[in-house]
């Protein structure tokens, strides 16, 4: 994990999913967020992990990074190419059809302010 890493973490239900994100130099303006953790679940059911990017100004639909049925976990990998104006979200939602029964939204492209 590079310097820098954040961590990063959402739960709802019997589901949970944690891991570090960063950023990576890509091309002129841009910059590639990569995101690694897992999906681990207790018990019976599936659940998911949902991102969502709005590209300037423009949102685009939720789509499925990760799903779990049973006791179980499974690996996060994400590496998205971000604009300037690209902002993204995750959340963790019971099922995998479908965002709906998710707990709240919350950001992947906010970092904290270093004070060094």
């Amino acid at each position: 994990m590079p310097p820098g890493a954040v961590a990063w973490s959402a739960a709802h239900g019997s589901a949970t999913a944690s891991g570090h994100r960063w950023t990576e130099p890509g091309q002129v303006l841009f910059r590639d967020l990569v995101m690694a953790g897992q999906l681990t679940r207790t018990g019976e059911g599936c659940s998911s992990v949902w991102v969502r990017f709005t590209f300037d100004f423009f949102p685009a639909p939720a789509s499925k990074l990760a799903q779990v049925c049973g006791s179980g976990s499974v690996d996060i990998d994400l590496r998205q190419s971000l604009m300037p104006t690209t902002t993204g979200r995750l959340t963790v939602c019971e099922g995998t059809e479908t965002a709906t029964d998710c707990a709240p939204w919350q950001t992947i492209t906010s970092w904290p302010v270093n004070r060094d």
